[in-house]
């Protein structure tokens, strides 16, 4: 497993999502480092754990940012974050019955970051972003 290298397009313009977007791409780098030095099951539960605390806690934070700048599209993100959280939940399952490749749970929530970070969060930072630049017209 091949670590995730932080991208300028993760960031959304503020400085503490764009931190937590780091902390949680850190996260996921752990567990790839985990799988590749083939640590044992107690281990790999441990990281996903801290992931998935660190996702709900990120959630928080953002909904918040969310709801003081009065995001038109605030109920639809919401549900996205719920949906991740019960998904990983879901797919942690499957890889503990041996139905999923650790390798496999990986590359889904880094695809998913990458995805989500990309298209759903920027739209928070440029409507935030547009905001600013209208009060200050």
């Amino acid at each position: 497993m091949h670590e995730i290298k932080w991208l300028s397009a993760y960031q959304i313009g503020n400085d503490k999502i764009d931190e937590q977007h780091e902390i949680f791409l850190s996260l996921v780098n752990k567990l790839a480092i985990d799988v590749r030095n083939g640590e044992g099951e107690e281990q790999i539960h441990t990281t996903f754990s801290q992931i998935v605390e660190f996702a709900a806690f990120h959630f928080s934070d953002e909904e918040r940012l969310m709801q003081e700048h009065h995001f038109p599209e605030y109920e639809t993100h919401k549900r996205l974050h719920e949906k991740i959280i019960q998904t990983l939940g879901e797919y942690f399952v499957l890889y503990q019955e041996g139905q999923l490749a650790i390798e496999d749970l990986v590359r889904f929530i880094v695809n998913w970051f990458a995805r989500h970070t990309v298209c759903e969060d920027s739209k928070i930072g440029n409507f935030i972003a547009e905001r600013s630049v209208a009060r200050a017209i």
